[in-house]
């Protein structure tokens, strides 16, 4: 009896069903096997207005976000400052990278429909950062470090704010190659990567996943090499399932870093960070087909939380905490 109801159930939920949570930005209909994403009306709305700013001759001329998401984004420009205090303080080096580096060229700040922030650190500094939250960091409380893992393949870490959802960044990991590579080279690289990532296999734990990521970079990607110049390929660490076709950067493309302008503080950047950008998104100056949030939590904030995000973004540089 158990077995025909669980069949009629799949077989209802395969003739139809709807996700209405405004956790994403479509509604997600399945319609007798078929599915289809219908866009929110208030991401249609936001869509329109921003496909307004797609006659203008230059995308620098859309102007910033403004409401529940602009609040967002302040409390994580705040939070960018702490982090970089942070990084200062225990000699850790970090540059900004993909949705934030491409901000700050392209607007001098957020993408005017982006909220989160994006570093990246060689793996050294990663796994250093890791270890000063390894035990709760008694000098930011406030702050944790969380393992964005789905026990498959993605294990990288955000710092977090512990009072909410919405205040946290996104930290990738880099690594060093054993040498220089051309460009051919850096292709066989990326492709090899590729295909390592598109592995599924799960795992139990977060040591499980990370120990196994360590193993595959050591033993599949570097080949056991030592490192033979000072000046090796960069690529992108295999913690996340990246997208991107290239994933293999040369050293001087990254270092020595420089400063970008980000919402009016000056943070590090990669030494090119046209090349990041147009390895990754192309002609990064010309408008995106999707000019619309990619994140939903604006659309969800309460009076309290917004309260928080407020307070939280309106801290002044005095609250970043010095020994």
């Amino acid at each position: 009896m158990n077995t025909i109801i669980v069949l009629v159930e799949s077989f209802i939920r395969f003739i139809f069903t709807i996700d209405i949570s405004k956790t994403h930005r479509h509604i997600k209909l399945t319609l007798f096997g078929f599915k289809f994403n219908i866009l929110h009306k208030e991401y249609s709305n936001e869509k329109k207005q921003l496909k307004d700013y797609s006659n203008s001759t230059n995308i620098r001329d859309i102007p910033p976000a403004t409401g529940s998401l602009r609040v967002i984004q302040m409390a994580n420009y705040n939070l960018l400052k702490y982090f970089d205090s942070i990084c200062k303080e225990y000699n850790i080096t970090y540059w900004l990278d993909f949705g934030t580096l491409l901000g700050s060229v392209r607007h001098r700040g957020f993408i005017p429909w982006d909220d989160d922030i994006d570093v990246g650190m060689m793996r050294k500094d990663y796994e250093k950062f890791i270890e000063l939250f390894s035990n709760g960091f008694e000098k930011y409380p406030e702050f944790e470090i969380v393992y964005e893992n789905n026990h498959r393949d993605m294990c990288f870490i955000k710092l977090k704010c512990k009072q909410s959802e919405n205040i946290c960044i996104d930290i990738f990991p880099y690594e060093k190659y054993h040498s220089k590579l051309d460009e051919k080279g850096k292709k066989e690289l990326s492709d090899c990567i590729t295909n390592i990532i598109k592995l599924k296999k799960k795992f139990k734990t977060i040591n499980d996943i990370r120990t196994h990521f360590k193993t595959v970079t050591n033993e599949k990607i570097l080949k056991n090499q030592q490192i033979n110049t000072d000046t090796p390929a960069i690529f992108m660490g295999i913690d996340f399932p990246h997208k991107w076709d290239n994933k293999v950067y040369d050293w001087n493309t990254i270092f020595p870093l420089r400063t970008t302008v980000f919402e009016g503080s000056e943070f590090p950047a990669p030494q090119n960070p046209e090349i990041v950008l147009k390895s990754i998104y192309g002609d990064f100056m010309t408008f995106p087909e999707d000019t619309y949030p990619e994140h939903t939590a604006y659309l969800l904030l309460d009076a309290d939380e917004r309260k928080f995000l407020e307070e939280f973004a309106n801290e002044t540089s005095n609250n970043v905490r010095n020994l």
